[in-house]
């Protein structure tokens, strides 16, 4: 346990001068600690007679820091968006946690006890996570913020054959995909008669 009387000084001119009888209260800020620390705080008191007093020891213990948690998704991606299941995991670093809180798109809020947990995104779209810690004091940390994107399928896929000639058949696609849009086009074709298809 550190004693602060390596800290403070007696603040004899602070309070020494000018008081008058009775009961007289000094207050002072001790600034500069650790936190998570454990501290023993005591005053000496003088009068004006130059008489002096030590109080009795303080134990005191500084409120933690509490670290945002990191925010970890995991999953098969590409381009930026998720094509299956989203596991996303949340992690006290500094381990002062008793639980994590987070919610997605401004949802319900959830808890995971402990210093770290996951949980699955199940569904498509995009995805605001955000989520903090507490300590056993209810202290709670600054907020953490991450944005996924899960897409596991293509909306609507159409296509239009116009009036074909002898050699050629003009073929329009229409395709719509709501969250990652339409990277591309494919156009296959075989004959009736034939088992596998040929790239246009």
């Amino acid at each position: 346990i550190r004693d602060l009387r390596d800290i403070v000084t007696v603040m004899e001119d602070k309070f020494q001068e000018g008081m008058e009888k009775g009961i007289e209260k000094g207050i002072y800020n001790i600034t500069g600690l650790s936190p998570n620390t454990p501290y023993t705080v005591e005053v000496k008191v003088f009068d004006n007679a130059g008489l002096t007093k030590m109080s009795t020891s303080v134990p005191v213990l500084t409120e933690s820091t509490l670290d945002a948690p990191s925010i970890t998704p995991s999953g098969t991606m590409q381009n930026g968006y998720y094509k299956e299941d989203i596991t996303v995991t949340i992690e006290d670093t500094s381990n002062t946690a008793v639980r994590i809180k987070y919610k997605l798109n401004e949802g319900t809020e959830k808890t995971i006890y402990g210093t770290s947990g996951n949980f699955t995104i199940r569904d498509d779209g995009e995805w605001q996570i955000i989520a903090w810690i507490e300590d056993s004091k209810g202290n709670k940390s600054e907020e953490a913020n991450a944005i996924v994107a899960r897409d596991t399928q293509v909306n609507t896929a159409t296509l239009n054959i116009g009036t074909p000639t002898e050699t050629t058949i003009p073929a329009t696609a229409v395709g719509e995909d709501t969250l990652s849009g339409i990277a591309s086009y494919k156009f296959e074709y075989k004959k009736s008669s034939e088992t596998n298809c040929k790239v246009a």
